[in-house]
């Protein structure tokens, strides 16, 4: 079997062909349907195919003007563009039907056929064209994709401008995926290729073997590999597979049905940078096309796509697969111009056409790089931290600290030392660039080391540390469009690198997530990619690594707060929506799965800090209220809710505003806050003060050796609390990190971070075991 596998690998069909557009395969096949056209009379037609053509079985045509001539051309789907598989003569003809046996030789493709009836008898007069699905016979041994994880192929498959067999879903990187057909040889085996943008334009082949639980005659579920080069890149994908057979030729192939991988291809904004332009979305990857449209003697032109040779017009570099650039194409003139992204095979995509909600406006080749880059569909931008008084209130970023579940209690389990997760957020470069690097502080040390990169730049994503040894960064900006991502990675504690895992189903920035009783991960609200705030609620489980969708909350928010309560359920207060600051809280039943309201709290706040504390209440701290005539500036005030009574009332307030600040639980039950911004004078805050429940007061404690603003704030199992990096002024980002000493009330130095970075997620784990401390 081994050595049958092997000899398999070398003989499986060629790599994905990218350069061969829908167009040019239209185009090929309308050249060889006008090249079998005649002129004489007796035109026949064919009725529309409403149902799979079966390969191995037989084909019955209805139609009119059929003559004893008739032949069939039989034109199939392949990436190198339509190959007539005909002509096919009839074994049955009559004036107004036409049955034919398919052999089951005929590959098929991508899953679509163009037939053409010829009266060759008749000056070879030719029929309309209809597109119909092929399908392999019953019993011919020729295994049928109809389905993607229980999406079954799009309507687009058979429409004559796409002829691809495609679903229209998302494949994680890494997952499990569940192929649904019929056919597939359970006696022997199967193999599954998977064409993709990657280094020999395929990964496989993937055997499932008999016998194996996730073969059957109609599903086969697999895991794609996640790592190492057979790793499955993002971008566009096409899942073959290969029944085994008897002789062990796997020469009994399904069609191609394409999916994209990781990501939806999008276009999220266009910046400019003198003769270059940089495109900011999702989905890119090496096989990306680039339609351009601009204006050119008065109209508008597209000035990408193909060559007539097959070529892309555009060269492209790739970054990454959420970043592109290109140079501006030559001719095209300043004002409204257009980009579309495509990969192929074409379908699904979900990239911004040249429509007048897209355009940004192109500058002339030699212009220096714009302030902002231009979001495509033209939304209101959120706010960044900027300290700047605001009069109404905007989503914000998260304040960068541990979305993971709070402590039931204000103690933890010891542990020899500790490593504190350091993940992306804004840098010190100019432009304030979105990081992907990633850093661990080793507390025992006292020092901070880079670790492996995350796959993509993240602003404000959440940072949750599971139960499995992983941790789950969700979301978040990559900076240049200040859209909201759906994509989320695993950190592994042991290995000390990033992994792709399932997307959220909706795109977030400034939402919560909080693990709950079972393990998975309760993610709520934020900011999608239109700059709006929702309602929507995701599960993630790790055991799937797929987010799921949950009952929705009962108010959209950005930047809330996300609490577990001693009793399991989660407590989401306040944030704001499209119209302004929250009240309102709610509470998360994860056994109902179901969020009910909660009263409101005293003062409206976004982006506040909530602490869990040992009496099972929850302090909320400071974040941006309404202040006097100014909304959206930081608020002293601060209250506390009971569980019992589903209410909030209020506590003392803290000796200074703040907002951006950090709330971390002592060991003995008291509230470190530190930093932040004041708004009365634009001020970052050195300053710190500590809530004791018993009193329900603050007291001022000593102050940071550094002023910051949305940094990072983590408890160690020795009772100390190390806060890193943030805004050390307006517009400058601090690599500089400082430990908190309970005992003695006083902050020391400790090591720099490796990168400068503010919004960085952050996540504190126990060396050696992986677990949350």
């Amino acid at each position: 079997m081994a050595a049958q596998q092997a000899d398999h690998e070398k003989k499986m069909s060629s790599s994905y062909t990218s350069h061969k557009s829908l167009v040019l395969r239209l185009i090929t096949l309308l050249v060889l349907i006008g090249a079998a056209r005649g002129l004489a009379a007796g035109v026949p037609s064919i009725a529309p195919v409403t149902s799979p053509v079966p390969v191995g079985g037989y084909l019955v045509l209805a139609g009119s003007g059929f003559t004893p001539g008739a032949k069939l051309n039989f034109f199939v789907s392949t990436a190198a563009g339509a190959v007539n598989e005909g002509p096919l003569t009839p074994a049955a003809l009559g004036a107004n039907s036409l049955t034919v046996k398919v052999p089951a030789s005929i590959p098929m493709g991508e899953g679509v056929a163009a037939l053409q009836v010829i009266n060759t008898d008749a000056g070879y007069a030719s029929s309309n064209v209809v597109v119909a699905q092929l399908q392999g016979a019953a019993g011919s041994g020729i295994p049928t994709l109809t389905g993607i994880d229980g999406t079954a192929l799009a309507a687009s498959s058979v429409n004559p401008n796409y002829a691809i067999d495609n679903v229209e879903t998302v494949v994680p990187q890494g997952s499990q995926v569940t192929l649904q057909g019929h056919g597939f040889d359970t006696v022997n085996g199967v193999a599954v290729d998977v064409f993709c943008a990657c280094a020999g334009g395929k990964v496989g082949p993937l055997f499932v073997n008999p016998g194996n639980p996730g073969l059957s005659a109609a599903s086969i579920t697999l895991t794609l590999p996640s790592s190492g080069a057979q790793a499955l890149p993002v971008g566009p994908a096409s899942f073959v597979v290969s029944n085994r057979g008897s002789g062990g030729s796997y020469s009994a192939k399904s069609n191609a049905v394409s999916v994209p991988i990781g990501s939806r291809i999008r276009v999220m904004s266009v910046m400019q940078k003198g003769s270059a332009l940089i495109v900011d979305g999702t989905g890119f990857s090496t096989l990306t096309l680039v339609n351009f449209y601009a204006t050119q003697a008065g109209r508008m032109v597209n000035l990408g796509g193909l060559n007539t040779s097959g070529t892309p017009a555009i060269a492209i570099i790739l970054v990454s697969d959420t970043e592109i650039r290109f140079a501006v194409p030559a001719g095209a003139q300043a004002g409204p111009a257009y980009v579309q992204a495509l990969n192929p095979p074409f379908v699904p995509f979900d990239s911004t056409g040249n429509d007048p909600g897209g355009a940004f406006i192109l500058a002339g080749a030699t212009a220096g790089l714009s302030a902002t880059p231009t979001a495509v569909a033209t939304p209101t931008a959120a706010s960044t931290s900027t300290p700047v008084r605001t009069a109404t209130p905007r989503p914000a970023t998260p304040t960068a600290k541990s979305t993971a579940a709070p402590s039931a209690s204000p103690t933890a389990t010891p542990a020899t030392d500790d490593m504190v997760l350091m993940t992306g957020g804004i840098d010190n470069n100019p432009g304030s660039s979105a990081l992907a690097t990633a850093e661990t502080y080793d507390s025992a040390a006292g020092s901070f080391n880079a670790s492996a990169p995350m796959g993509i730049a993240r602003v404000g994503h959440s940072t949750t540390v599971l139960n499995n040894g992983t941790v789950l960064i969700a979301g978040g900006h990559n900076s240049f469009s200040k859209r909201s991502m759906p994509s989320a990675e695993l950190y592994d504690i042991k290995s000390g690198t990033f992994s792709y895992t399932g997307t959220m189903n909706s795109a977030r920035l400034g939402h919560a997530a909080v693990v709950l009783g079972n393990g998975k991960v309760l993610v709520t609200g934020g900011q999608n990619m239109d700059f709006s705030a929702q309602d929507l609620a995701e599960i993630y489980d790790p055991a799937t690594a797929q987010f799921i969708p949950t009952a929705s909350m009962q108010q959209a928010r950005v930047g809330h707060t996300a609490t577990v309560l001693k009793n399991g359920s989660i407590l989401v207060a306040g944030g704001a929506d499209n119209s302004g600051l929250l009240g309102s809280a709610e509470v998360y039943d994860a056994s109902a799965a179901a969020s009910t309201p909660a009263g409101s709290m005293i003062t409206p706040r976004q982006n506040a800090t909530a602490t869990l504390l040992g009496n099972g209440t929850v302090l909320i701290a400071g974040g941006a209220a309404q202040v006097g005539a100014c909304s959206g500036c930081a608020t002293a005030s601060a209250e506390i809710y009971n569980p019992a009574t589903r209410t909030f009332t209020a506590t003392g307030n803290m000796h200074t505003a703040r907002r951006g600040h950090s709330a971390t639980m002592l060991p003995n039950g008291k509230v470190l806050i530190a930093g932040g911004l004041n708004d009365a004078g634009s001020s970052v805050l050195a300053s710190a003060e500590i809530y004791d429940p018993a009193s329900g007061t603050f007291t001022i404690t000593a102050s940071m050796n550094s002023a910051r603003f949305n940094h990072a704030a983590m408890m160690l199992s020795n009772g100390k609390v190390v806060i890193a990096g943030g805004y050390n002024s307006a517009s400058a980002v601090t690599n500089l990190a400082e430990l908190y000493d309970p005992a003695s009330g006083r902050f020391t130095l400790t090591g720099h971070m490796t990168d400068s970075r503010a919004e960085q997620g952050a996540g504190c784990f126990s060396r050696g075991t992986g677990s949350a401390s």
